[in-house]
């Protein structure tokens, strides 16, 4: 066996360093998160109970009508949810933003799951 510049030479076949993740794991993890965002259902924004978790972020924001809102004057449950509303709004991006956090979270639900 001897050092080639990069890559261990033995008997003239070259061997590449194992990587972390094989094809086949790879795939089925793709395979797995397919299947999960395929079965997974996106409710609309301010679905059920959202309401009172977007409230406070949206007056942060100076949404006009949501200043006298009761419910807006009450503390924040997630405050770390709240500015993330907030800043969200003030750039005009909420929908998509929400959206994007979302599957950010979904993706990273499944990784621990395969890390288990």
């Amino acid at each position: 066996m001897r050092y080639d510049g990069g890559s261990i030479v033995s008997s003239g076949v070259a061997r590449l360093p194992r990587a972390g993740w094989s094809a086949r794991a790879l795939v089925l993890f793709s395979v797995i998160c397919t299947y999960f965002f395929i079965s997974w259902t996106a409710e609309p924004l301010f679905f059920s109970n959202q309401n009172t978790y977007f409230l406070q972020g949206l007056r942060l924001a100076g949404v006009e009508g949501v200043q006298h809102d009761w419910l807006s004057q009450t503390r924040a449950p997630h405050i770390a949810f709240t500015w993330l509303v907030a800043l969200l709004q003030k750039l005009s991006a909420l929908a998509l933003g929400v959206r994007t956090l979302e599957i950010v979270l979904y993706i990273a639900l499944l990784w621990s799951f395969w890390s288990l």
